[in-house]
């Protein structure tokens, strides 16, 4: 039984070293908010223009690119050493309505939050 509690302790501690190292970086970040826009824009450009395009590819590129400085700036990181959380809020300290957090978590990236957009009808301005 003794054996057994310590191979489990040691599985424990190997597991919580690897999470240690797999943890995400900030720039493993940056690179998936690049990602994600830019799947995000292209799938609007696409939607809107009704096909594949090679103007609403670059279009999408550029877009995603301006978008992830301004998201990069707008980014705060709580490093838990095993997992960090990454925050987006694009409103400021003051308001909560456009923040989205993720964890990061074995090199990938969990959605935790996101905003509630509403989106206008027809009938709205």
């Amino acid at each position: 039984m003794r054996s057994f509690s310590g191979l489990l302790l040691l599985l424990v501690c190997i597991g919580l070293v690897v999470l240690a190292v797999m943890n995400p970086q900030p720039d493993d970040f940056q690179q998936f908010v690049d990602e994600q826009l830019e799947a995000r824009l292209q799938t609007e450009v696409r939607k809107r223009a009704g096909g594949d395009s090679a103007l609403g590819g670059l279009i999408a590129g550029t877009g995603a690119g301006i978008a992830s400085r301004y998201v990069d700036r707008a980014t705060s990181r709580d490093n838990y050493v095993v997992a960090s959380t990454y925050t987006v809020d694009l409103d400021g300290a003051n308001a909560s309505e456009l923040e989205w957090k993720f964890l990061g978590v074995a090199g990938r990236f969990v959605p935790l939050e996101t905003p509630k957009l509403s989106s206008k009808s027809d009938s709205d301005p």
